[in-house]
């Protein structure tokens, strides 16, 4: 009965869909994420409910949004080197982001806070900025995209590591980089767009979560 349960557990852990070395599964139009090595080789993939489950962000996103400012008086935020709010002479948006930082740390995170974006072929999160093993990154499309390619380089490499094609998806999707991150080290960010009935990718802003 013991090697009965080991092994019906290790199959519900196992990815639906091609695994490594095999090609890749057909786009049925599905949600779908699909992970390639150093070499451009199918991992494995991820599709529907599945994918869902696996794209969900570390944090709830309405906790990192900063609430805008309703009266008439101009205000001065100050910003860290990650984009979040440190000092404010509105209340209640740095009320907001100490609650967003405290939320990032409880998760044993830290968290870069990207500008939208809109980009035909490829652009780098924090133009080309290396962050410390990071663990995955948000992606907020204004529209429903077809697909996005996020690689992962580590610092001294001209090669990616690893990559992550996502397609079908129109709302925000937590991309899991950790995968092409065990080892310590400082990692860069590309995103890329590759497929031809997509002229141009339009992001809203979003987060990177790293070490």
């Amino acid at each position: 009965m013991k090697k009965m349960w080991i092994v019906l557990l290790a199959l519900l852990l196992i990815p639906t869909g091609s695994s490594y070395g095999e090609t890749p599964p057909v786009n049925d139009g599905k949600l779908l994420v699909e992970f390639y090595d150093a070499d451009g080789t199918f991992i494995e993939s991820y599709s529907g409910q599945e994918a869902e489950e696996l794209l969900k962000p570390p944090i709830d996103p309405p906790i990192l949004e900063v609430p805008e400012v309703t009266d008439d008086i101009p205000h001065v935020h100050i910003y860290n080197e990650n984009n979040f709010i440190i000092d404010s002479t509105d209340e209640n948006v740095l009320k907001a982001q100490s609650k967003a930082e405290a939320a990032v740390k409880a998760a044993s995170l830290q968290a870069y806070k990207y500008d939208p974006a809109s980009f035909t072929h490829n652009i780098w999160i924090a133009d080309g900025a290396y962050f410390h093993q990071p663990q995955s990154i948000e992606i907020r499309p204004k529209k429903k995209m077809n697909s996005i390619i996020t690689r992962v380089y580590r610092q001294g490499s001209a090669t990616p590591v690893g990559s992550v094609k996502i397609a079908n998806f129109s709302s925000v999707a937590n991309i899991p980089l950790h995968k092409f991150t065990k080892y310590s080290g400082n990692y860069k960010i590309q995103l890329l767009n590759e497929d031809p009935n997509q002229p141009t990718i339009y992001l809203d802003t979003a987060h990177l979560y790293y070490k």
